[in-house]
């Protein structure tokens, strides 16, 4: 239950973060490198997904079973980067912790149930952290710009960035 309602939950994070942040010019950088690679996997990710249609093994999907959480999780990571406090850091880890890990279990019984393959591609690529070089098999499928339009992950990167220009601007207000 809390995995469907992953969005929700997470509403409430941006909003405690821009209260409480007091960013310096290093945890910027920093918060803005993160924010800004994680939304590029997460853009790579989505040019390859065939949601419950497909058996996506190439790309992002070589790397990681879950490539989407891995990207959010490096924006979440940046947005707590650009607070500067770090015990929101810890607490944001473990939270989307809670929330994902609950999400990638869900996705994955459904994926088991979807696809006769997921299990041989499950033994091959790790969940969530992409651990260097394996064998990781045959690849399936290929990056479109149409999939990431039909996706809608234009949406998730505007609020990455809406949220980062948000807590960037507590440097100044």
């Amino acid at each position: 239950m809390i995995g469907r309602k992953r969005s929700r939950l997470f509403l409430p994070v941006p909003l405690l973060m821009m209260a409480l942040a007091e960013p310096s010019i290093t945890t910027l950088g920093y918060g803005w490198l993160l924010v800004l690679l994680g939304s590029l996997w997460r853009l790579w990710a989505a040019g390859y997904l065939m949601k419950n249609a497909v058996l996506i093994t190439a790309g992002p999907y070589a790397w990681v079973r879950h490539p989407l959480y891995f990207g959010m999780a490096l924006v979440l990571l940046g947005w707590a980067t650009l607070t500067g406090w770090s015990w929101l850091t810890a607490g944001l880890v473990l939270y989307s912790a809670l929330i994902y890990g609950c999400a990638m279990l869900t996705e994955e019984r459904r994926l088991l149930f979807l696809f006769p393959d997921y299990e041989a591609y499950r033994q091959r690529v790790p969940m969530i952290v992409p651990l260097g070089w394996r064998n990781r098999g045959e690849p399936h499928g290929h990056f479109d710009w149409r999939t990431v339009a039909r996706n809608g992950e234009w949406r998730i990167m505007m609020w990455n960035a809406a949220v980062a220009l948000l807590l960037s601007l507590r440097l100044v207000v």
